[in-house]
């Protein structure tokens, strides 16, 4: 009888610690599930990897300094005014078109000097 009931003890305690297994391993299921969908988030919000994130992560002490730092930098944010999405194409036309003047600008100040010279000396 004291057999059996240490036994039942053993077998309870061993249940309680398969059911706080179980839910500790839910929990790091659970955790990593969120750490995932967050490094997904940073990427897809900021194009930051994880580790490129932790080069240029500032450390703030209390959930009021974070809020007061957030409202700044959605400021200066909003200060830059809008993106043109189409700049990169324009810069392309724009320098395709000032390397074509300056090309022609070099041309013309040769053919100047070349006809100064054709004038000076004939």
């Amino acid at each position: 009888t004291e057999y059996s009931a240490k036994l039942k003890k053993c077998y309870s305690e061993k249940d309680n610690l398969v059911r706080d297994f179980t839910k500790a391993e839910t929990r790091l299921e659970s955790g990593q599930n969120e750490h995932d969908r967050l490094i997904s988030r940073l990427f897809d919000t900021y194009d930051l990897t994880y580790s490129t994130a932790g080069e240029v992560r500032i450390v703030i002490e209390s959930k009021t300094e974070a809020t007061k730092r957030l409202s700044y930098l959605k400021g200066e944010i909003k200060k830059l005014g809008s993106v043109n999405l189409n700049a990169v194409s324009e810069y392309a036309e724009l320098k395709e078109r000032y390397d074509f003047l300056s090309t022609q600008v070099g041309d013309l100040t040769k053919s100047k000097e070349e006809l100064e010279g054709i004038i000076e000396n004939p």
